[in-house]
């Protein structure tokens, strides 16, 4: 009988498969029997497509034994638009909650939202550790660094202290948002320093998602940036004693970032920060009397 199972197998398969041919509604009750080494994984696994596809929206193919899952083409059917979404809008997801939040481009502007990071760029003799502390505006790019020897959340407060809201402040606008990571020197207790100084100032705060650096892309893009074009550059043709000479050369190096470099940012059109920020004020001014008056 042992001798004869495989061959009564086979000879099985050719008749659901003849049958099916002849008969396809046949073929619906018999699904199982079309792959007897299977048994019933081809089943299976066509009900678990199914279940993707009407889940998320996703045409997957028939699934082969022969090819690997990798190897396997996916294609990606984009949902119909939702009715309730308002026209001008996208949705994204909001980096606190596990559901989609709609945010309105027109809502984009100078000062609506600074993504702020921490940046080592590495050890002096006789210094010590160095951070810097990064500061993007999201809509014009203009960009603010100042170093540190250490990180901690009095650092970061004190470049929005020193150098951020001071220029906001002098142009007339304020800075409604700040986008930070989860570490310690931004995030803690309701007496976090950090924290505590955003409340007085009035300035939202908002956190990626954790192990996701990439939703606070344009600070690891402009930590690249200064690391390629200054920081290689300078330390290869200078010696620096204290933190002050650093300090300077970056600043000297920043002016020309902001003024002169042409930026290929979504809003700059080859214009440089400064120039894209000066030229969108009265978006912003606009806005806040919007708000102003509603």
């Amino acid at each position: 009988m042992r001798a004869f199972a495989p061959w009564a197998m086979r000879v099985a398969a050719v008749i659901t498969l003849v049958l099916a041919t002849l008969v396809p509604a046949f073929a619906e009750d018999t699904a199982v029997l079309t792959r007897p080494k299977d048994g019933a994984t081809g089943v299976s696994e066509s009900d678990a497509a199914l279940r993707l596809d009407a889940r998320f929206g996703c045409d997957l193919p028939a699934p082969d034994r022969h090819v690997s899952r990798r190897q396997r083409p996916l294609r990606i059917v984009h949902p119909p638009r939702n009715p309730s979404q308002p026209q001008g809008s996208i949705a994204v997801r909001d980096p606190e909650r596990d559901h989609d939040r709609v945010v309105r481009e027109d809502d984009e502007c100078p000062g609506y939202c600074g993504a702020q990071d921490t940046f080592y760029v590495g050890t002096l003799k006789g210094v010590g550790r160095i951070y810097q502390q990064t500061l993007i505006d999201t809509y014009s790019k203009v960009g603010f660094a100042k170093l540190y020897d250490r990180k901690t959340p009095i650092t970061a407060a004190d470049l929005l202290n020193d150098r951020v809201l001071p220029f906001f402040e002098e142009n007339g606008i304020p800075l409604c948002r700040v986008l930070t990571d989860r570490g310690t020197d931004y995030c803690g207790t309701d007496r976090h320093e950090y924290e505590l100084y955003l409340a007085i100032e009035n300035i939202n705060h908002t956190r990626t998602k954790a192990r996701s650096p990439q939703t606070n892309g344009v600070c690891q893009r402009f930590n690249r940036t200064v690391l390629n074009e200054f920081y290689r550059v300078a330390f290869r043709r200078k010696l620096y004693a204290t933190l002050e000479e650093l300090q300077a050369d970056l600043d000297e190096w920043m002016r020309g970032y902001n003024e002169d470099r042409p930026h290929q940012g979504r809003w700059c059109f080859g214009k440089t920060p400064n120039q894209t920020f000066l030229d969108s004020l009265p978006i912003a001014k606009e806005k806040m009397l919007a708000a102003d008056a509603a």
